[in-house]
């Protein structure tokens, strides 16, 4: 039988964590591990999940049944069929999971947003010379005069291990800080007990005639000094994939209900990840009556800072 390219989508971009949340397990954070996170379901059903998120198994379940793929679990645990399972998992490519916690564990609930404004005041703005600054001018090759880009500077701050955080939004409730993605050369992640919503950078959110989402900040500010910061546009990044309903989506709706509808770009990934996130965008802007566009970095590059840092490379040789 020829491979099917969808499967193998699914089993990249569906994560068994998030699929186990839908179906109401909760994690066990005493059971868990770095490498294993342990679901509970009632008092006996247990679900140990592997290599980050894209295996698992029933460590009371010896038989063959008892572990495999996203698409095996998902047949598991929603008692569906194969065409079923995967009809399902569809719409969950990209969704990273909450993590909840099994009742009974101590656990911090998380930051009202005004502890995280606090937070975000009392922390440093980049500069030249400054650990956060090198690594972006530096490292990824963004320009200094992008850094210094007076829409950026007020969504970038430094945090004390030198990595830099780019704010996250409530577009659609006037843009309350609700949380910031973290990029440095040893750190990768999103703010702990935080919500996602949707960084934006470039024109005013009323002004934006083009609305590019790219999946990470970098990318996004990335595009932005390729384009050399295209007039009419904003560019954002949703910090992966995002829920339906979630704080991102609201934000994506909020921006398309403008008039004249702006176009929406998917200026996500090369691979598998990123065309799934694309197609997620295609639908919204056809559910909205809006203009769509997807623009890809060109090959052999996989992101957008690929290019930019391949381009810098250039220009230095």
């Amino acid at each position: 039988m020829p491979r099917d390219p969808e499967i193998d989508q699914l089993r990249a971009q569906v994560d068994c964590r998030t699929v186990l949340e839908r179906a109401g397990w909760l994690l066990d954070k005493a059971g868990s591990s770095r490498r294993t996170q342990k679901f509970r379901q009632g008092s006996g059903l247990i679900i140990i999940v592997t290599h980050d998120g894209r295996g698992w198994f029933d460590p009371l379940d010896g038989t063959r049944q008892g572990r495999g793929d996203v698409l095996a679990l998902a047949q598991r645990v929603w008692r569906i069929n194969f065409s079923e399972a995967r009809a399902a998992l569809r719409p969950l490519a990209g969704i990273a999971p909450t993590l909840i916690l099994a009742p009974g564990e101590a656990d911090k609930p998380p930051l009202a947003r005004t502890a995280l404004l606090r937070i975000w005041r009392r922390t440093p703005r980049p500069r030249p010379g400054s650990p956060a600054w090198n690594y972006l001018n530096s490292v990824r090759a963004i320009p200094s005069a992008s850094l210094a880009h007076p829409g950026l500077a007020r969504l970038l701050r430094e945090g004390r291990h030198g990595e830099a955080w780019f704010a996250h939004r409530d577009i659609a409730q006037g843009g309350e800080l609700v949380g910031w993605e973290m990029r440095g050369p040893e750190y990768k992640g999103y703010r702990a007990r935080a919500q996602k919503g949707l960084f934006a950078v470039g024109v005013k959110t009323s002004e934006a005639r083009r609305i590019v989402v790219c999946e990470a900040a970098i990318d996004a500010v990335s595009l932005a000094a390729l384009e050399s910061w295209q007039a009419g546009s904003l560019y954002c990044s949703t910090a992966g994939g995002w829920r339906a309903g979630g704080l991102a989506h609201a934000g994506l709706l909020a921006l398309l209900a403008a008039r004249p509808t702006p176009h929406l770009v998917a200026a996500t990934d090369n691979g598998t990840g990123g065309e799934l996130l694309a197609r997620r965008l295609r639908d919204l802007a056809a559910d909205k009556d809006a203009p769509f566009a997807r623009l890809s970095p060109p090959p052999p590059y996989g992101d957008w800072n690929d290019q930019l840092l391949a381009q810098a490379g250039s220009a230095t040789a």
